[in-house]
Formats: structure tokens, C-alpha cells, sequence
């Protein structure tokens, strides 16, 4: 407790602040969005579809909820973008060649360069790893 001015003791309200503006039900939309949804990248994005059903907040308070019910915004993690077949064979070649000696083996390969930074993130639950498949040779710079 504390003192006021004229000694009357202070007590805290239990309640005091601004009530929640989302009912539990539309958290629950919420969540289903940014759950479901893979193009959900940004709060803005996930507010405009939330405006869409007569659910009006900001795109501040979008990324407030999301975080308080324990998503996350990151960048995905760049994973090769394979067919089923690709992974086939490639399995295939280990297990012919997992026993040659690698000693006198020399691996070459191509470096590709982003001219610009991939800033695409998304909101995941915590307990997700977000991954983006992505091709082995995107688009290149070329001398000119």
C-alpha cells in the first residue's frame, strides 16, 4: 500500500486497465490465421483479413495478440527445394559411395550471391521452426 497525500492508503484494483478489445473467440480466429495461413508474413496482412470479418484492430495490437498468445516473427530458415525424386537419388548416390575413400577428392561448386536481403518473415507458434523451400540457383548477377 501506499501513502496518498492526505495518508489514505492506495490500493490496487484488481481489473484496473483497458479491457482486452478481441473476445476469446476472436483470439481464437487470430490464431487460426496466423496458423493456417503460410502468406500470413505480416501484421498488416493478418489485420486486413481480420478487418475483413468485422474484426477492426490495429496492425500494433495484431503483433501485441500474436505475441501474447506466443507466436513468433521470423525469418524462414532457407531450405533446397527438392522433388521426391531428387531425394531418391541422392540418398542413392550416398549409399553407393559411402564407403570410397574420399582422400583424393576434390568438390567444386558455384557460389551464388543475393543482391538484396530477404526480409519476407512470418509469425509462427514457438514451438515451430519456420523453413522456405527454396531453388538450389536462384536468379544471379551477371557481369556485365
Amino acid at each position: 500500500e501506499i501513502a496518498s497525500q492526505d495518508q489514505q492508503p492506495i490500493k490496487h484494483r484488481r481489473g484496473a486497465g483497458r479491457p482486452f478489445k478481441l473476445s476469446e473467440e476472436d483470439m481464437g480466429r487470430l490464431r487460426e490465421i496466423a496458423s493456417q495461413d503460410q502468406l500470413a508474413t505480416s501484421a498488416s496482412r493478418i489485420s486486413a483479413e481480420l478487418s475483413d470479418e468485422a474484426i477492426h484492430i490495429s496492425t500494433r495490437s495484431t503483433r501485441r495478440y500474436l505475441r501474447r498468445m506466443g507466436f513468433r516473427n521470423l525469418l524462414p530458415r532457407k531450405v533446397p527445394l527438392l522433388s521426391d525424386n531428387q531425394i531418391a537419388r541422392r540418398l542413392e548416390w550416398c549409399q553407393h559411395h559411402r564407403h570410397d575413400s574420399w582422400s583424393n577428392t576434390v568438390f567444386t561448386d558455384e557460389s551464388t550471391f543475393q543482391l538484396y536481403r530477404n526480409s519476407v518473415r512470418v509469425w509462427v507458434p514457438v514451438d515451430r521452426d519456420p523453413v522456405s523451400p527454396a531453388p538450389k540457383h536462384g536468379p544471379k548477377a551477371l557481369p556485365q
